[in-house]
């Protein structure tokens, strides 16, 4: 009995000690990142032959590699936000920066959001790009770091032969929380584009799906390399009038080589039109600084620069089209060097 006794004790005691060994989990390393502007909104406030009067809500995230956190840059002076004067029609296009505010978004207490991701093969493909996979790093981060602050599912799309579907779903089930299941299943999209992009037929059953599922807040979250192939049955206005009918926002980030591999005015009009957000990035890792912010930006939990800026042109040359295309080039200081983005827009005549 003395004997049994010891024995007892001795297993307390040794699974006591194993239990005391154990490593404090550890804070979540994220992935490499660069510095990214996000466009929120555009505001046109008057819109004329020879003038457009606008505002524009940027946020701009740094990609710090030295903190566990993505912050915003906070106190980035007028002169940061430079649109280039070029030429439109044979006259010189003028561009004024009347005032910029520094404001704290109210946001939304959740998200409900499709992420739609692009595995088209052609003419974009992430095998020329992203040979560290950090594509899935930024999703996973993403997802890792959700935590009930908003309800996610993810899906692909890509256009081959003999499918049914354009878009494929990888959890029907909208979720808050992580799942190994699916992590695997985005883990799977590595270096497997195929197929051509069925960009409007994919967004068009992205609406019908998150439509049926979702409550306040609702939106679809583009992630895009390649424009439309031509082959879908549905338009752009259409897609447009389904989407606003159905109180669907269309978020857009699109990551590419070379601009005319996408349809930018397209992307422009799918988020201005839908009250959506827009990132452009050339570099994967912007995606990581993205993604690890998108909780944040589908919450409008973020500070952002609220820039209040006009337009002009001399006669004879009017600005007599429905919709305007230009950029912005946001310039800041990092620690080192000097260093920018581009932030792209369209104008929609009032």
């Amino acid at each position: 009995m003395q004997n049994l006794k010891r024995i007892s004790f001795f297993f307390i005691m040794t699974s006591l000690l194993l239990t005391s060994c154990e490593e404090d989990p550890q804070p979540l390393s994220i992935p490499i990142r660069f510095d990214v502007p996000v466009l929120l909104a555009t505001d046109v406030i008057y819109y004329d032959l020879q003038e457009i009067r606008f505002k524009l809500d940027i946020a701009v995230f740094k990609g710090d590699n030295e903190l566990n956190e993505v912050f915003e840059y906070t106190d980035l002076p007028d002169s940061s936000f430079k649109f280039e004067d070029y030429v439109f029609n044979g006259d010189s296009v003028k561009y004024f920066v009347d005032k910029v505010e520094y404001i704290d978004s109210s946001g939304f207490d959740s998200f409900t959001t499709l992420v739609l991701i692009d595995q088209s093969a052609y003419p974009e493909n992430f095998d020329s790009t992203d040979y560290y996979n950090y594509r899935f790093q930024a999703f996973n981060t993403f997802y890792k770091n959700l935590n009930g602050q908003g309800k996610v599912c993810f899906a692909y799309f890509n256009r081959k032969q003999g499918d049914v579907s354009v878009m494929k779903v990888i959890n029907t089930q909208l979720s808050g929380e992580w799942n190994e299941n699916v992590a695997r299943g985005l883990l799977n999209l590595t270096h497997s584009q195929s197929g051509s992009s069925g960009l409007f037929d994919a967004l068009d059953q992205a609406i019908s799906f998150i439509a049926a599922r979702g409550t306040d807040n609702t939106s679809i979250t583009l992630f895009v390399r390649n424009k439309d192939d031509g082959q879908s049955s549905i338009t752009l206005s259409n897609l447009i009038l389904k989407a606003k009918a159905s109180n669907i926002k269309i978020n857009v980030i699109w990551l590419i080589n070379d601009p005319v591999n996408v349809d930018a005015n397209t992307l422009r009009r799918l988020a201005t039109s839908t009250g959506g957000f827009t990132v452009y990035m050339d570099e994967i890792l912007q995606s990581n600084t993205v993604f690890l912010k998108l909780s944040d930006l589908l919450n409008l939990h973020t500070y952002f620069y609220r820039i209040t800026t006009r337009i002009t042109v001399d006669p004879p040359t009017f600005f007599n089209q429905t919709r305007y295309n230009t950029k912005v080039s946001v310039y800041y200081y990092t620690s080192k060097y000097l260093t920018g983005n581009n932030v792209f827009f369209a104008l929609e005549k009032i």
